[in-house]
């Protein structure tokens, strides 16, 4: 058996909580996480709340990288659309979601219609979220686990967007990972027990709908058509 490291002619079974060290009842510290040895015993808790009660202060590179995926790829679609900072264009027609290209074979669209946008304000909004929600929730689960949830719920928005929008009417937005990352941040903060920051994801949710509601309000005047290969109908896009 172990001996105290302050009174090495005792044994004891008993532990620091803190350091580790073997530690006799006459070093014993009681404290709300466990007996302490006197040194750690004099060191006070430190206390952590709101949305560093979750991060800590890891890094959250994924979460930038996605942002910065994101704006190039709007860069990207009204480099070359019809001028102006809304969406339009070969990128826009050929990698937006769209129903009837999936069941073509266009799988890829699942994925690249995420990193799509129909304007500034669509993307202003999404990329404000993700900064916001990303920094809490990466450093939390780890960049991997992270990076497979945003995927996952990128998927679950694109299908979502088939299945409300149509077949024939191409969709963008990163709005469906968005949600869920707001998802997993609040099912974490309110299972931690931090209403605060609940409450804080929760003015996110509010805002973010407004980048859907500022486009859908100009999606007929601003946002370009897609012409189905098959037919000659041309659906007027969405955002999401």
């Amino acid at each position: 058996m172990r001996t105290c490291y302050r009174h090495p002619s005792v044994e004891t079974g008993v532990s620091c909580s803190s350091c580790g060290r073997p530690i006799c009842p006459d070093c014993m510290i009681q404290t709300p996480v466990g007996f302490r040895c006197p040194e750690c015993g004099r060191e006070k808790t430190r206390v952590v709340s709101g949305p560093a009660a979750i991060s800590g202060t890891g890094a959250y590179p994924a979460t930038l990288v996605l942002i910065g995926v994101n704006v190039a790829a709007f860069l990207l679609t009204i480099a070359t659309g019809s001028g102006g900072l809304s969406a339009g264009g070969s990128v826009f027609n050929n990698f937006s979601v769209l129903g009837v290209g999936v069941a073509d074979g266009e799988w890829y669209r699942l994925i690249t219609g995420g990193f799509l946008h129909a304007g500034f304000m669509h993307l202003a909004f999404n990329m404000f979220a993700l900064y916001f929600l990303g920094k809490i929730l990466e450093p939390s689960v780890g960049t991997v686990r992270f990076v497979m949830i945003y995927f996952a719920c990128l998927l679950a928005g694109s299908f979502g967007a088939i299945l409300l929008s149509g077949s024939f009417t191409p969709t963008v937005g990163a709005s469906g990972a968005v949600f869920g990352i707001f998802g997993a941040v609040f099912v974490i903060a309110r299972g931690r027990g931090l209403n605060d920051l609940a409450r804080e994801v929760g003015i996110i949710l509010a805002i973010n709908p407004g980048s859907y509601l500022h486009d859908q309000r100009h999606k007929y005047r601003r946002t370009p058509r897609w012409r189905d290969r098959r037919s000659h109908l041309r659906p007027a896009g969405h955002c999401r």
